[in-house]
């Protein structure tokens, strides 16, 4: 190789560099001849990057083409220096020269050669490229550092295939040795060999658990020195599953196993727990709805005697996921100071369970609570509930289940105390809800879809908004009488629906008042237009001209009655009307007169074959030709009449006088 000493301070300088005769050199095989241009131009120029990259490359080109296989080792590692401190000093923006630069010292230092196969060949031959490796290299400590990331995937890959319930307790601990020995190698963090790593001792632990086997192996410790600040973009991606949600991502397989090993360590270190607060936090950032992730960060304040914070974040959770019964069931085994809200809490976890085979063990909670209460017909009952469910899916009963029977006095039936439960369930739903306030509506309608064959009513509130429930999530709106006004307690939401988003109510809890039916409605006064006593309704005018439809035709309600009534907007697929809801005749027919339209006006003539009559009014604004019989009197042509009205609106969308009430008038 020719001499890389810098030049003497005797040597004629040049002008500018020579770059590109360097590379058109270098591309020709010149290299001997293009590494002495580059030394000058070094030697003038310093600190010009174009000049540094010339020379780092001439010199990787000799590297690479010569003196690899040459068995002058001096100048070899005398190249790579040069290398070395000229790579801060050069564009390498992609890092690609410093790649290139650790491939040649790979293949220029001990073992580099051994490394490079292994690694090659352990893609598809894992375990036998690991044993031929440690059959030289007995630890990282034997190795360059530029040779730790292939033998990093060297580790990676064997573990990969050798980490299975086939492996004995030796290799298990032997393969522990290897997770601890990674952390000793000088690799890139973040990466997707970290990542691979990680992914691998999660597997690993993972298997640990299952198979039961007698080796020490901390997925925290690991997860700590691994870093959770080395998380990528890719770590925190989830991918879809075939049934058509998504498998956890790494980032959540971590914080989870974390949470299994504290949880299932009885001598918990707060220092532990804190730590993995902070990562529950960061990954409910990425995660927010995932019912696991957000329970076991529930737990984590558990450990920490957080009560108030507990129970606040339970209260928080069933706002927006009230269906879900194992939150109610959690709640109820964390409540200690109040058992009838905990009974309360554990009846709406039995009743809000889709499946019995869920809600199997809260069975067993209210019955050793009725049992402390003195209830055992009702802890009989639900120990039978448990014991069915249990028989008829082939499971062996729990030995608290034989307790508690033992404990059931001789001759006892069983019995639901179903009032019992109402109030603990009450009391239960009001400490969870308490942050809400009630709300009044009114049970206007209810029906059963012909789709489904679900029952559902439609609530109304006092400013006319209406809004729709099955029954069956609260039984009492299938019983209440309709017009019954009811309190509510509800949260409204944002949710998406396809591009939009849009607010949704979501009702929490109801109960009924002794208030008068329809009674959140304004009272309305109208006149009976038309009455059907076949079909069974009616048409009412209010004093505002409104048509209002009455589903009855009772006798006491003929046509041309006053009445007072409660109406309210109904709303369907069909279109929009009014109906008239709670009518009963006018007491005070003068005092309900008074509310509707009067005018004075003249009788202008009278056709008595036809018994009809006009009127017009003084400022003739009003000409309308009335019949006698609807008038109620046969008026003679100049008199002057006091008229109460109201305007009708045919199905043409045509406005009539409508004559309510039509009496002499004299001045």
């Amino acid at each position: 190789m020719t001499n890389l000493q810098p030049l003497k301070q005797n040597q004629r300088p040049i002008s500018q560099p020579r770059t590109g005769e360097i590379f058109h050199l270098r591309s020709l095989g010149h290299l001997e001849e293009a590494l002495d241009i580059a030394k000058e131009d070094y030697e003038n120029f310093p600190t010009d990057k174009r000049v540094n990259s010339a020379y780092y490359w001439v010199l990787y080109s000799l590297c690479k083409d010569r003196y690899l296989d040459s068995t002058d080792t001096t100048t070899l590692v005398q190249s790579l220096n040069v290398m070395k401190q000229l790579l801060p000093q050069l564009y390498d923006q992609n890092g690609y020269a410093k790649r290139c630069y650790d491939l040649l010292c790979s293949r220029a230092l001990p073992h580099a050669t051994l490394i490079h196969n292994c690694n090659a060949a352990c893609k598809e031959h894992p375990v036998e490229a690991y044993t031929q490796l440690r059959s030289q290299v007995r630890s990282a400590q034997d190795l360059d550092p530029s040779l730790h990331t292939s033998y990093a995937w060297i580790l990676y890959r064997y573990l990969q295939a050798v980490n299975n319930s086939d492996m004995t307790r030796q290799e298990a601990q032997a393969n522990v040795s290897i997770y601890h020995e990674y952390f000793t190698l000088q690799v890139d963090r973040p990466s997707r060999l970290h990542s691979c790593m990680l992914r691998s001792a999660l597997r690993f632990k993972e298997n640990l658990n299952k198979e039961k086997y007698d080796v020490t192996f901390s997925i925290v410790a690991f997860l700590r020195e691994w870093d959770v600040a080395n998380f990528t973009e890719e770590d925190w991606q989830q991918t879809p599953n075939p049934k058509g949600g998504n498998y956890s991502s790494l980032a959540e397989k971590a914080a989870k196993a974390c949470y299994d090993e504290i949880k299932d360590n009885h001598h918990r270190d707060q220092a532990d727990v804190l730590w993995l607060k902070s990562i529950y936090k960061m990954v409910l950032q990425h995660v927010p709805d995932d019912d696991w992730l957000l329970r076991q960060s529930i737990g984590i304040d558990t450990w920490m005697g957080d009560t108030s914070q507990v129970i606040d974040r339970y209260k928080h959770l069933l706002l927006s996921k009230p269906d879900k019964f194992f939150l109610w069931n959690e709640l109820g085994d964390f409540i200690t100071n109040n058992e009838k809200i905990k009974a309360g809490l554990y009846v709406h976890a039995r009743n809000t369970g889709s499946k019995e085979e869920f809600v199997g063990k809260i069975h067993l909670k209210l019955a050793r609570l009725y049992l402390r209460h003195q209830s055992p017909a009702a802890s009989l009952a639900e120990l039978e509930a448990y014991s069915r469910c249990y028989t008829r899916n082939g499971w062996k009963l729990n030995d608290d289940y034989k307790q508690l029977r033992d404990q059931i006095p001789q001759g006892t039936v069983a019995a639901r105390d179903f009032a019992m439960e109402r109030r603990c369930e009450d009391a239960a739903l009001e400490m969870v809800y308490s942050d809400i306030e009630w709300k009044q509506r009114i049970l206007a309608e209810r029906w059963t879809s012909p789709g489904d064959k679900k029952e559902r009513c439609m609530l109304l509130a006092p400013d006319g908004t209406q809004e729709k429930t099955k029954t069956a999530r609260f039984p009492i709106l299938h019983k209440l009488k309709m017009g019954t006004v009811i309190e509510l307690k509800e949260i409204t939401q944002r949710r998406n629906d396809g591009n939009q988003s849009k607010p949704v109510s979501t009702i929490l809890l109801v109960r009924a008042t002794s208030l008068e039916p329809w009674s959140l409605l304004p009272a309305t006064t109208g006149v009976v237009t038309f009455s059907n006593t076949q079909k069974k309704f009616s048409l009412i005018n209010s004093t505002d001209s409104k048509k209002y439809f009455y589903p009855a035709a009772p006798s006491n309600l003929p046509k041309g009655t006053i009445v007072t009534m409660r109406a309210y907007k109904e709303i369907s697929d069909k279109g929009s009307g009014y109906k008239a809801v709670f009518v009963t005749p006018c007491s005070n027919r003068d005092q309900a007169l008074a509310e509707f339209r009067h005018c004075i006006a003249v009788v202008s003539w009278v056709d008595e074959a036809q018994g009809k009559f006009h009127i017009v009014d003084n400022d003739k604004k009003l000409s309308e030709t009335l019949r006698c019989c609807d008038a109620g009197l046969q008026p003679t042509m100049g008199q002057k009449l006091r008229i109460a009205y109201c305007y009708e609106t045919d199905k043409h969308g045509r406005c009539h006088f409508l004559p309510v009430d039509v009496k002499t008038y004299s001045d």
